[in-house]
């Protein structure tokens, strides 16, 4: 993967994010490209998604594609987010429905 194309591709979903929701790009969550002239990095919301050193061709083949695979570690950090809420949220159910009468937050 060269450094031009990580750029762009990097670029690109930056625009996408701000299109679905700029207040997210203004509060500076977002992709952020980073380099030491040996290895290159991708991070979205400080969190590493893609490391020129350890991420391999393969799994980015695997993914269809680098921006692919940008997404795809990106949506597996938010899942493991969304996670970590849900383990602190308990439902309360009323007894009829499938929607929770309310929600009590547990640390």
């Amino acid at each position: 993967m060269n450094q031009t194309d990580i750029i762009e591709t990097v670029e690109e979903l930056e625009i996408e994010l701000y299109d679905l929701n700029h207040e997210l790009s203004d509060n500076g969550m977002g992709y952020q490209y980073i380099t030491n002239g040996m290895f290159d990095s991708v991070t979205f919301c400080e969190q590493c998604i893609y490391c020129s050193e350890t991420d391999s061709e393969t799994d980015i083949e695997k993914a269809g594609g680098f921006k692919e695979y940008l997404i795809q570690q990106r949506d597996r950090f938010i899942d493991m987010l969304v996670k970590v809420k849900e383990e602190n949220v308990t439902n309360v159910y009323s007894g009829s429905g499938e929607q929770p009468l309310y929600k009590i937050i547990t640390k």
